[in-house]
């Protein structure tokens, strides 16, 4: 019987002790122990399965916890100042106002409720958006679910949207005898108790769309050849009102926060240029579902709307081409 002495071999940067040679009956006596494997530590996410990430955010656990806790916190300072503002503006304690905190500046007239309703929701939008992805759609999970990084248009948007608002604050007096144009549809229609109940409506079902489609939902359309696999047609829950909750419930959002901020031109410019890019967006999409699902998806797509003030014809999805051995294409 031959014995060897215990041999170290390195494997990359941990040496690891392994023992050669040895009969069954040497190996418990003569092997020297095996040492433990050091701990693995990654400085990104779990790459996800079906979808790979943008890169403009690092997928960092870092990046991810830092900017939940911003927005956490962009949440609960808004809610508690608006509400606190609402308390305010309403004379609910006496002989406290805004103007006696404040002073009765013009800028003082951009402290209102509706701001800080306006800031919680935003807050809250994309928080929801990576925490339903995180509970229902784990394989498409990374910083990107937030939808910080949506485009530069997004943002330059609700900049607008905030500066028409301290604009017309600025120039506008909500208390002036004989309202103007503007003035009539900030009194009219931007009142918080009038407002809210449909931001909150069209966030709900945003999330619940998110929610019940779980894997089958994408922040990003699919246009592969054939359908990922664990992707499912979901015709129920809210799916039975709208064909295309998720885009519904965001349109109505975005709406209903220029509505809260009393922003009539940004209000305009939301309408107009969602209304058409959910159009093509959604003949886009379409073209794939109707590959992906075949006249399951047709007959889905007769039955129910979307509910969006856009019409979106029905675009057949081109035939694929086969290329036989000789080169040539056959249908």
């Amino acid at each position: 019987m031959s014995t060897s002495e215990p041999q170290e071999v390195h494997h990359i940067s941990r040496p690891i002790t392994v023992t050669l040679g040895l009969s069954d009956s040497t190996k418990m006596s003569n092997a020297a122990p095996i040492a433990a494997p050091a701990a693995v530590t990654s400085d990104v996410l779990p790459t996800p399965t079906k979808y790979r990430p943008a890169g403009t955010i690092p997928n960092t656990p870092f990046y991810a916890s830092f900017i939940s806790w911003s927005l956490g916190g962009l949440f609960w300072t808004s809610l508690l100042c608006g509400t606190a503002t609402l308390i305010l503006r309403e004379g609910w304690i006496p002989g406290v106002s805004v103007e006696a905190i404040f002073g009765t500046g013009r800028w003082t007239r951009a402290i209102r409720p509706q701001l800080g309703f306006y800031l919680a929701s935003w807050a809250l939008f994309h928080v929801l958006e990576f925490w339903t992805t995180a509970a229902c759609n784990k394989e498409k999970l990374s910083v990107d679910a937030f939808l910080l990084n949506n485009g530069l248009q997004y943002h330059i948007a609700h900049i607008i949207g905030l500066t028409e608002y301290f604009i017309t604050a600025f120039l506008v007096d909500d208390n002036a005898a004989s309202p103007g144009g503007i003035l009539a549809f900030r009194k009219c229609i931007v009142l918080p108790n009038a407002v809210l109940p449909i931001l909150c409506a069209a966030q709900a079902l945003r999330s619940l769309a998110m929610i019940q489609a779980a894997d089958s939902f994408s922040h990003v359309v699919s246009r592969t050849r054939d359908k990922q696999e664990g992707h499912v047609l979901v015709t129920w829950g809210v799916y039975r009102i709208s064909r295309h909750p998720s885009y519904t419930g965001f349109f109505y959002w975005a709406l209903s926060t220029q509505l809260l901020l009393g922003n009539p031109i940004s209000f305009i410019g939301f309408w107009f240029v969602l209304s058409q890019f959910f159009k093509m967006r959604i003949i886009d999409e379409e073209i794939h579902l109707v590959r992906y699902f075949g006249d399951a998806y047709v007959q889905f797509r007769k039955r129910t709307g979307h509910w969006l003030p856009v019409n979106t014809p029905y675009v057949p999805p081109k035939p694929r081409v086969h290329v036989n051995g000789a080169g040539q294409a056959v249908g």
